[in-house]
């Protein structure tokens, strides 16, 4: 891939979904594209930057002007899966990526861009971007053709600007259990654990009680596994609260919730409960069809074998290595007031 002067009105790149955003930069004035195709963007886990879908030059333009530009931006609504780590969101979209009835973008990078930015810019500076952002992650590649989003949890902050509306947006909420959740964390070791804490300090950042949760969460005695295990549980709570909120701000209830366990009990059940929420027109057929073709594989790796099966055996392994510490600090967010509220709970 090579970086590329503008190869057409600046209308038609924003406009056209080859075009497709990787990068927003505020300090520096930047939107970056590149050429790509439906079929690139659908086959890769994540659009982040962890998998390759250029398919031609980069084109950078001054986000100014892209803000300033006049185009036929597509009507709302937006259609999100906000989720919690470790909940099977990426195959949740994957098996909603349906072509000629749905597209999914799985954890597109401007959003997260964005997420970084709300800390360090006022709502004057980030909403306009935002509302750029949108825009682009919903144009389509057929008109018949919605596009849904589901974005990383690190954006998770951004959930009260994107449903500030309700009218314009059709979310659809994923969540799992605190002890599901925290097997999850330290099935996936040194990395994944130190990921959750980066995303702890990263949502908490405009949180009032911030401070206290995360003195009491690091307070002795507990030793070094406890202390990521309750992190992780402030990490969790804190999504629940975001969530918790638009839900009541949005006055949506429990057809826009799932759960991790709903999902791998009937994942067909679950997806048609899904493109309900999302309004998307997928037939039972469809979504069944999406499930045997798709549902075996591990979807943030394809090709590699997955069933829930497998995953609870993984399970009773961490839970003979780690389960005592997972224990207390289940026992601890107990006593602390961080309540298990997983899917219906939610509402």
């Amino acid at each position: 891939m090579t970086s590329g002067v503008l190869i057409a009105p600046i209308e038609e790149v924003l406009a056209d979904p080859r075009y497709f955003p990787v990068l927003l930069d505020l300090d520096g004035d930047r939107l970056l594209f590149v050429e790509t195709t439906r079929e690139l963007l659908a086959s890769a886990p994540f659009v982040d930057g962890r998998s390759p879908i250029a398919d031609g030059s980069a084109i950078e333009v001054r986000l100014s002007e892209a803000l300033a530009a006049s185009w036929a931006r597509p009507a709302p609504p937006d259609r999100y899966i906000f989720h919690v780590a470790y909940c099977g969101s990426t195959l949740l979209a994957t098996l909603l990526d349906c072509p000629s009835r749905s597209f999914a973008l799985r954890e597109p990078n401007i959003l997260v861009d964005l997420a970084n930015a709300k800390a360090r810019f006022p709502e004057n500076r980030t909403d306009p971007p935002l509302t750029l952002a949108r825009a682009l992650l919903r144009r389509r590649w057929q008109a018949a053709e919605p596009a849904l989003c589901k974005p990383s949890n690190w954006a998770n902050n951004l959930v009260p600007e994107l449903t500030a509306d309700p009218a314009r947006i059709r979310p659809l909420f994923l969540a799992t259990d605190q002890r599901t959740y925290l097997r999850a964390v330290m099935r996936g070791g040194r990395d994944r654990i130190e990921s959750v804490l980066r995303t702890a300090e990263h949502l908490l950042e405009d949180a009032a009680d911030r401070d206290p949760l995360w003195a009491a969460a690091t307070a002795r005695p507990a030793d070094a596994t406890e202390v990521a295990a309750r992190l992780a549980l402030v990490c969790l709570h804190r999504q629940f609260e975001l969530f918790e909120q638009a839900i009541e701000r949005g006055g949506w209830n429990s057809r826009h919730l799932l759960t991790l366990a709903q999902l791998e009990d009937d994942p067909v059940g679950a997806c048609c409960l899904a493109a309900e929420a999302l309004e998307l027109d997928l037939p039972r057929s469809a979504l069944k069809a999406a499930v045997a073709r798709r549902g075996a594989y591990y979807s943030k790796g394809p090709g590699q074998a997955y069933s829930p099966g497998d995953r609870r055996a993984r399970d009773e392994d961490v839970a003979r290595a780690f389960g005592a510490a997972i224990d207390r600090a289940l026992d601890w967010a107990a006593a602390t007031g961080l309540k298990d509220r997983c899917g219906a709970a939610l509402g």
